[in-house]
């Protein structure tokens, strides 16, 4: 028997490092990333997060890879709850 019920489950998981890939790039117009977070504490945890870069931010990108480097850094960073 099922009972409904209407409910965020929310679970709580430490994240001590990540790791991207660039899996797609439009010369000129925009890039696709995916960052793999990973968690020291359950090897099982499995959390990528999809992020594409257009525009502005892809014209900054230039020669500077170290430009997606801190972008990714800043995408993870957000993720932290304050």
């Amino acid at each position: 028997m099922s009972f409904p019920v209407d409910f965020d489950y929310v679970a709580s998981h430490h994240i001590s490092s990540y790791r991207y890939v660039i899996t797609r790039v439009v010369p000129f117009t925009s890039a696709d990333i995916v960052i793999i977070l990973q968690s020291d504490s359950d090897s099982a945890f499995n959390k990528s997060i999809d992020m594409t870069i257009e525009g502005e931010e892809y014209s900054l990108w230039g020669n500077d890879d170290n430009y997606i480097t801190d972008l990714v850094a800043k995408k993870v960073a957000s993720l932290q709850p304050a």
